[in-house]
C-alpha cells in the first residue's frame, strides 16, 4: 500500500471509495446515495485545495483507494493557520495502522506549511476514533450538541483539536 497526495487523474477513484465508505459506515457525514459529486466535482475540489496548501492523501491498495485524508486550510486570513481535518478508512482496511501513517503525515506536513492548529468534529460514540485522536495529542475542546441525526437520533459530536509547536 502506498500513502500519497491524491490528483486530479484520481478523481473516479477518489469518489467510488467514498460512496463506499457512504454504504459502510454511519460515523461519516453522507448517507448512502446522498454524495452527489460528479468526477468532475471532484477534480475541481482536488485542483482547489492544491492552490491554497491543504492536503488531500490517499492510501493507494493494487487500483483502489482504501482511505482518505482531507485537511482543508480556513480562507480567512485569520484563520489560515488551520486544518479542518476529515479521514476514513474503510471497513476492510480498519485496525492496520493506516490512519496512524495518515496522521502522521499530516503532522509533519502541516509544521511545514506553518499550520498552528489542527480541527475536527468526531462521534461522541465513535471512541476509537476519539481514542486515535487522543493517541496524537488531540484534545476535546467542547460537545456539539445534537450535532447529527441518525438512525432517528441526535447525536453529539465532540470538537477536537491539536496545536503544534
Amino acid at each position: 500500500m502506498q500513502i500519497r497526495k491524491i490528483t486530479a487523474e484520481d478523481a473516479g477513484k477518489f469518489l467510488k471509495m467514498l460512496h463506499q465508505l457512504d454504504s459502510e459506515t454511519d460515523m461519516m457525514m453522507f448517507e448512502p446515495g446522498e454524495r452527489n459529486h460528479s468526477v468532475e466535482d471532484i477534480i475541481e475540489m482536488i485542483k482547489r485545495r492544491e492552490k491554497v496548501n491543504a492536503l488531500t492523501l490517499g492510501i493507494f491498495a493494487n487500483d483502489h483507494i482504501a482511505g482518505y485524508l482531507v485537511a482543508e486550510r480556513g480562507n480567512a486570513n485569520r484563520v489560515k493557520h488551520s486544518f479542518y481535518l476529515h479521514l476514513g478508512i474503510l471497513k476492510n482496511y480498519q485496525g492496520e495502522g493506516l490512519a496512524n501513517k495518515l496522521l502522521k503525515y499530516l503532522i509533519e506536513f502541516a509544521q511545514n506549511h506553518s499550520v498552528k492548529r489542527i480541527e475536527l468534529t468526531v462521534r461522541v460514540d465513535n471512541q476509537k476514533a476519539v481514542s486515535l485522536y487522543q493517541k496524537f495529542g488531540f484534545e476535546i475542546e467542547g460537545i456539539k450538541k445534537c450535532s447529527l441525526f441518525t438512525n432517528n437520533s441526535y447525536i453529539d459530536e465532540y470538537y477536537m483539536s491539536k496545536i503544534l509547536d
